[in-house]
């Protein structure tokens, strides 16, 4: 099942954190609730439902704004709590080890909302969603041609949004996404081989823009639109480059 394949990438880590981060109190031994293996494991399928669901209103593009990241946190507490009251201890080893590693899911599942918070900080994670859609060979037709149109239909929104929440930047992380907009990189994003690589993020747009003008020109529209807001991003992250201070660590408390 899923659960144990998980397991075995984050058992070790898990009890890692069991000796090192975890307070004096929680260190009594698992869990002794009511919940049986059975409800254990329908949790954990209703959290990876909500995981994996896109947050915010448009479906096309995931937004972090206060009020969204506050739900998001209080369905998360629901489903630790829910997760506390689990009778691990009657359980089998095996099981009480997919325990560890679905709870270790949900702690990382709150340290990014609560502490790295990327979609506040990180230029970047903004940035490499709107590298993919370039990469597309052209042309494309049917259920391919739907999907990218969808997403250069929702670069401008990524940008909206990404404007809207980016209000605790890191220094090294704007300087980053700068970079990774006009400077050829091809390291873990999945690049199509190139000779010489297009320039960055606006440079891949700039080559999907001459492609579809001769493969498919009926797409020029939606490329230009998406590559004009891609070009608006950079130039937002250049103004206000100055004032993006913070630090990129998450601190040590």
């Amino acid at each position: 099942m899923r659960i144990r394949n998980l397991a075995v990438g984050l058992f070790l880590p898990a009890i890692a954190a069991l000796a090192l981060a975890i307070p004096a109190h929680a260190l009594q031994g698992p869990p002794r609730g009511e919940g049986d293996y059975d409800s254990f494991v329908a949790l954990f399928s209703q959290f990876e439902a909500w995981a994996d669901e896109t947050p915010g209103s448009d479906p096309r593009v995931p937004d972090y704004s206060d009020d969204v990241v506050g739900d998001r946190i209080d369905d998360l507490s629901d489903f630790q709590a829910q997760l506390s009251d689990m009778n691990v201890a009657a359980w089998e080893r095996a099981h009480q080890a997919e325990y560890l590693a679905v709870r270790a899911r949900m702690d990382e599942a709150e340290f990014w909302l609560r502490v790295s918070r990327p979609f506040e900080r990180d230029p970047g994670y903004y940035v490499d969603r709107m590298l993919r859609p370039a990469f597309t060979e052209l042309p494309v037709e049917g259920e391919s041609l739907e999907t990218l149109q969808a997403r250069l239909n929702a670069i401008p929104v990524l940008v909206e949004v990404g404007e809207r929440n980016l209000d605790a930047v890191a220094a090294d992380y704007a300087d980053l996404a700068l970079h990774n907009l006009t400077t050829a990189d091809g390291v873990g994003h999945g690049h199509p081989y190139r000779e010489v690589p297009p320039a960055g993020v606006i440079g891949w747009y700039e080559d999907l823009l001459g492609r579809a003008q001769t493969a498919q020109p009926g797409l020029v529209p939606e490329i230009e639109a998406a590559l004009s807001s891609v070009r608006e991003f950079h130039a937002w992250l250049l103004e206000r480059r100055p004032a993006m201070t913070a630090d990129a660590g998450v601190g040590e408390a």
